[in-house]
């Protein structure tokens, strides 16, 4: 052997510290929440009409502040709005599932992209239909 070689001493990469260190588990409650996260954010980065639905419902919000929403008009409309988040959510959960089926089942694709795009629509028209029933129930009142 070569007695010229000199050897350093190991210095671990953060990677390899990371294997040897037993990372602690979360709570199941608190992973579904980290998961929940992180799909609000690929939802707000991937589909650009989130943002046109938060807009709409702080619209609808300042209205109601303005126009004096009963405690259970302000719970159906949450509800509207958490609805019609599920339901964009979801549409962009299967456009994300339906990309890679294109190359294979073309028209199975095409076709269950039109099934979520219509479950979506018909949540929202539902949800806009709410909205605008108690927004004109009280704007009729203060015409009255």
């Amino acid at each position: 052997m070569n007695s010229s070689v000199t050897t350093r001493p190991h210095h671990p990469s953060p990677s390899a510290e990371m294997d040897v260190v037993p990372r602690t588990k979360r709570a199941c409650w608190r992973e579904r929440l980290v998961e929940a996260e992180a799909g609000y954010r690929i939802g707000l980065r991937s589909a650009s009409s989130l943002f046109a639905y938060l807009f709409g419902a702080g619209v609808v919000g300042i209205t109601g502040i303005v126009l004096g929403f009963a405690p259970q008009e302000w719970l159906m409309l949450s509800c509207c709005v958490a609805a019609v988040m599920a339901s964009e959510l979801l549409l962009a959960a299967i456009r994300n599932l339906a990309a890679p089926l294109r190359k294979l089942d073309p028209t199975a694709a095409h076709n269950a992209l039109r099934l979520a795009t219509a479950a979506s629509l018909t949540v929202t028209l539902a949800a806009c239909h709410v909205a605008l029933w108690i927004t004109a129930g009280h704007i009729g009142v203060l015409f009255d």
